[in-house]
């Protein structure tokens, strides 16, 4: 099967002025997707869809009308890329805020929701008891979150895991609540007994990859081993993450997305492919999706005007033009092997969409 891969779009408040207008490297890289595989058997999207709130510590209170219009857009934008619309979504740290709380305008709504609201319920089906784990947001009383979740597509084992809503504001990056990593354990475990079935696992944030020590940012070690200690010993377990984005962590080899772990959560391949002697060691792998926004000047000059919710006057927003430097990903999956490749949508040396990185093939453990 063929799974593309989408992340961390970052449509900036600005961009979301009625009408709302979506991040430009989203559309290209389905654009790209489909000039290359067609379409594929699943979509995923790694959450980070908004940010870059006037404040943090509170909902930034985004109308109600614009979150509707930007869903629309963005929903049908990444169904273009999979077959019968099937695309999975979890919510990142930043997706929480726009409307987390009431006001004068708004009641509070859940812009992490892709299932109740649609389009999951409808392309991926219903979700049965046992095949999720739900919890309840303190400022959304009424409304369940699907904190963890299982779907099987074309024979292959989906998770996907959101971040503590409750956590919102607690942090910048949130944590993953421990009951609900408690639910994947268990759940792996029961699909996955001899550790050698193809998951996929797909969550926001990771806590490690290639460029960066992230462990800084993570001192809760409690909910890292959680999540690591319910990954370990599936040896065909791929955790898709994004989280991390932006010039820093452009890939000009796709191998270098992919961070293959042992039983004590070492990594094995630091500095180049995994090599076939030790597949035998890996426990689990994670992989890195991309990201469709990179940060500084590293946009073309054709931005929007406009104001934030609260935020005064409208002003020009560089950052909301054209990316110079966006990747996403597609997986090819077969009997005995799953293949990465990385792309890119923007025009920075290096990284433009001529630049196309080799592919990554991880051999299946029998």
């Amino acid at each position: 099967m063929k799974i593309a891969c989408f992340t961390d779009i970052h449509n900036q408040q600005c961009m979301l002025n009625f009408p709302t207008v979506l991040r430009s490297s989203a559309v290209a890289a389905v654009d790209g997707v489909l000039a290359e595989w067609g379409k594929c058997d699943l979509a995923i999207d790694g959450g980070d869809n908004f940010s870059d709130y006037p404040y943090w510590e509170r909902s930034c209170a985004l109308p109600y009308k614009n979150w509707l219009d930007i869903k629309k857009k963005l929903v049908d934008n990444f169904a273009r890329a999979a077959k019968c619309k099937r695309v999975l979504y979890v919510g990142g740290n930043n997706d929480p805020i726009l409307g987390d709380l009431p006001t004068r305008d708004n009641p509070p709504y859940n812009t992490c929701d892709f299932y109740h609201t649609g389009p999951m319920k409808e392309t991926l089906g219903e979700l049965k008891e046992g095949e999720f784990f739900g919890g309840f947001c303190k400022s959304k009383v009424t409304e369940i979150y699907h904190l963890a979740f299982h779907y099987v597509v074309g024979g292959v084992d989906f998770f996907g895991l959101n971040l503590d809503p409750d956590d919102a504001f607690n942090n910048h990056d949130c944590t993953y609540n421990a009951d609900s990593l408690v639910w994947l354990k268990n759940k792996l475990a029961e699909i996955d007994p001899d550790g050698k079935k193809l998951i996929f696992v797909v969550g926001h944030v990771n806590t490690a990859c290639r460029e960066t020590d992230l462990s800084i940012h993570y001192p809760r070690a409690d909910w890292v081993d959680a999540l690591h200690g319910a990954f370990r010993g599936h040896r065909n377990l791929f955790f898709l993450y994004g989280h991390v984005h932006g010039q820093d962590f452009m890939h000009d080899a796709s191998w270098q997305s992919v961070l293959h772990f042992d039983d004590s959560f070492e990594i094995i391949n630091e500095n180049g492919p995994l090599e076939k002697k030790d597949r035998e060691r890996v426990s689990f792998s994670t992989v890195h999706m991309g990201g469709l926004r990179p940060f500084g000047k590293a946009f073309l000059d054709d931005g929007l005007t406009g104001a934030v919710p609260e935020g005064g006057e409208p002003h020009y927003c560089p950052g909301t033009g054209t990316p110079t430097m966006a990747q996403y990903m597609v997986i090819e999956t077969s009997p005995d092997k799953v293949t990465f490749t990385v792309r890119n949508t923007g025009s920075a040396p290096g990284f433009s969409v001529d630049d196309k990185p080799e592919p990554y093939t991880v051999r299946l453990v029998k």
